[in-house]
């Protein structure tokens, strides 16, 4: 539990000693990356990406996460890489992208 705490806390050196020290990047359901979402550290979601992360969101927490930090850059990021949001949990998934495209916009997209 200690690298998805760092995820939490977007302390990127600290996630890069416990994944060198044998941290799985893609352990419990992607839990590292979604909490690096949360974090709001795109240099984190980078490098967890370009280190092995795995891009399907099982459970849609990371993408829910990145909304709620406000980081456009982090949405960004999980939409052109080809993040996949578990299509079980669309609901949420729907709810977040409203949330997200209200707070910075006020307009909400049509589907």
């Amino acid at each position: 539990m200690l690298l998805p705490k760092a995820c939490s806390n977007g302390k990127l050196e600290t996630v890069k000693y416990f994944v060198n020290y044998g941290a799985e990047i893609s352990h419990q359901n992607n839990l590292p990356i979604s909490k690096a979402c949360k974090s709001g550290s795109i240099e984190l979601v980078e490098w967890l990406m370009k280190n092995g992360a795995n891009l399907i969101d099982p459970d849609g927490k990371a993408f829910e996460y990145a909304c709620a930090s406000n980081s456009f850059n982090i949405v960004k990021k999980i939409a052109d890489s080809g993040f996949q949001v578990n299509s079980g949990n669309y609901k949420n998934f729907e709810d977040s992208l409203k949330n997200y495209f209200s707070f910075f916009s006020g307009n909400i997209p049509e589907r």
